[in-house]
């Protein structure tokens, strides 16, 4: 990969061509390479170099939507590359399997391509903007550090309620000495700052695995701890998780919150589907039929939906006669 230019490959089908991902791309001062998706393979990739590769998840080999992102990712030569996926809809099972990759950076296309290009920029300007937003922060908690460090050696207070600046001369430090100690401290500081979001995601991808082995109790134990941005994903997990240990009313309880928490169709069409099994699970069939109804009116190819009405048309007339 090139040190200076900022170079992404485009594995271009018809959704990404339509969007003018590339134009847009380059009119943010970002090098553009583009590849018919159909017909390259992981050689044409490697042999670009690219700092990021974005792909369209659902235009890849249908029998296997994963063959050509597994092989880019598991490849030491693109080691350095950063993997975009794209795709209608990423639902729990498309996620266990793009964590398992190590694939952090997917995107819903109904969000349109800005979310795309502003995570690009973030990627190339992530050490600047890391340094830039968190420097002041991080040596107003070293020195605070430094002087209480200080103060206990010597016995004199820190500067503060009814402690004048000259009961403190002796707690101060030199800036060299302060340079010393930020350098020592630094490591322990950044870890501290960013400890919190990475137990966060570390929860949820536990979580996540868990569920996919078919470990439900572990699992919800896992998925309960997760909050911010993460919370609807986690819900909607849960919601499957208490389902498979028989918790139906947590379950419901579960997906409603996450249906409330989202904010863009696919995803509320994602609990509805949850909801809609759940209620199915328990014998509440009417009410099942009715969440199914609403996912058709919306999308009549998601998923088995339609499969799934006809199922309960056919129950539902079998219980009055």
């Amino acid at each position: 990969m090139a040190d200076n230019e900022k170079t992404i490959l485009i594995l271009e089908d018809q959704f990404l061509k339509d969007a003018n991902l590339g134009a847009d791309l380059e009119e943010r001062g970002m090098k553009t390479i583009i590849l018919q998706a159909e017909s390259t393979d992981l050689e044409q990739v490697v042999k670009t170099a690219p700092d990021i590769i974005i792909s369209d998840l659902d235009q890849q080999n249908q029998k296997d939507p994963f063959h050509l992102i597994s092989a880019m990712k598991n490849d030491d030569r693109l080691k350095d590359s950063e993997i975009f996926i794209l795709s209608d809809n990423i639902d729990v099972s498309t996620e266990i399997k793009l964590r398992r990759l190590k694939l952090h950076s997917y995107f819903l296309k109904d969000r349109g391509m800005d979310a795309v290009i502003e995570a690009a920029l973030r990627w190339f300007n992530r050490g600047q903007d890391e340094a830039l937003t968190s420097q002041q922060e991080r040596e107003k908690i070293l020195r605070e550090k430094v002087l209480k460090s200080k103060a206990e050696e010597t016995g004199k207070p820190l500067a503060g309620a009814g402690v004048s600046d000259e009961s403190i001369s002796d707690a101060t430090v030199s800036d060299g000495e302060f340079d010393q100690l930020l350098a020592e401290m630094q490591d322990g500081v950044s870890t501290a700052i960013d400890s919190r979001e990475e137990e966060n995601d570390d929860s949820y991808s536990k979580g996540i695995a868990l569920l996919e082995e078919n470990n439900e109790k572990e699992a919800v134990d896992e998925l309960l701890k997760v909050s911010g941005e993460r919370k609807p994903a986690a819900l909607l997990a849960l919601g499957k998780a208490w389902r498979g240990l028989g918790e139906h009313q947590k379950s419901i309880n579960s997906l409603k919150e996450g249906f409330t928490l989202s904010d863009s169709l696919i995803k509320k069409l994602e609990f509805r589907y949850e909801m809609g099994e759940t209620l199915e699970d328990i014998g509440k069939l009417k009410e099942a039929y009715k969440t199914f109804a609403t996912i058709y009116k919306n999308d009549k190819d998601y998923k088995d939906v339609k499969q799934r009405l006809l199922k309960l048309q056919k129950l539902l007339k079998e219980a009055k006669s």
